[in-house]
């Protein structure tokens, strides 16, 4: 028998496309250095036969791949995890540029509960809804969250919160501390498994201050 012809750049392609998927899933990122796929060449008995440089990656990732510099660092990530992560920054952009919530002035009662550290956070968050709360374990950032809610309600005895969080586990947690009950994300945005959502840009939530916890563990599908 006569073994098929094979196109040994469309192989070359797709294992090297595959290899970058991997590397990029194991450490939950959207992008990799160049550096580390070239590595992982020279660890593979058939790639490193192939992929000699770095130009060679370049010109199988051609078609499939999306390359660019930060910080004087070239990087490489999947075309499909680039479209997906430009609208996800076009859209922060938009919503950036356009007029915010007023924020509500400071409740001294509230306030006065926190310690220094606490204090900066909850005051910015007054300012501006519509921001990120970041920090580490222990710093109380629930506690921060529940300071801001209290302060919503103060001012505005009628205005809708709605909490949530990545796991069951989170927002009950969220709900404990709170006092208002947190649902989880999927159940917030009316999960319909391969149909979609019930509630997305073109169907907005009902509310007027939307608290989502565990940002971090969200994936940039669902952001």
């Amino acid at each position: 028998t006569i073994a098929p012809e094979h196109n040994s750049g469309a192989i070359t392609a797709d294992r090297l496309e595959r290899a970058l998927t991997r590397l990029m899933n194991l450490g939950g990122h959207t992008a990799l250095p160049v550096e580390t796929l070239e590595a992982h060449c020279e660890s593979d008995k058939q790639l490193s036969k192939i992929c000699k440089e770095r130009a060679d990656i370049k010109a199988s990732l051609a078609e499939t791949a999306v390359f660019f510099t930060h910080h004087g660092r070239e990087f490489l990530t999947t075309s499909s995890c680039y479209a997906r992560d430009k609208w996800i920054a076009d859209q922060l952009q938009y919503r950036i540029s356009q007029p915010h919530h007023g924020g509500f002035p400071e409740l001294p009662s509230v306030s006065q509960r926190l310690i220094p550290q606490q204090k900066l956070p909850y005051a910015a968050l007054c300012a501006n809804p519509n921001s990120l709360l970041i920090g580490p374990p222990g710093t109380g950032k629930t506690f921060i969250i529940d300071a801001l809610v209290k302060t919503a309600m103060a001012h505005d005895p009628s205005i809708k919160v709605r909490l949530a969080a990545p796991t069951a586990k989170a927002a009950s947690r969220l709900t404990e501390a709170v006092g208002i009950e947190a649902t989880t994300i999927h159940r917030l945005l009316g999960s319909k498994g391969p149909q979609g959502w019930t509630h997305h840009f073109r169907n907005q939530l009902d509310c007027d201050l939307l608290i989502i916890d565990e940002l971090s563990m969200v994936d940039a599908y669902l952001f």
